[in-house]
């Protein structure tokens, strides 16, 4: 059960890493996200969130 936490933490850190790095090369942010695309973004991040919660039980 513990494994799932630590590969979702490995995810997640790995994620942020990455992030940082672009977010460093490419100086300006933008987001260019269509609104029906956002409906699918917020669940993604649900899904996350529930997902290994889901596993440890």
């Amino acid at each position: 059960m513990i494994m799932a936490g630590f590969l979702y933490l490995g995810a997640g850190l790995c994620m942020v890493i990455l992030y940082t790095i672009y977010f460093i090369k490419h100086a300006k942010l933008r987001l260019n996200f269509q609104k029906g695309a956002l409906i699918y973004i917020i669940l993604m991040i649900c899904l996350d969130v529930i997902a290994p919660i889901l596993l440890m039980l």
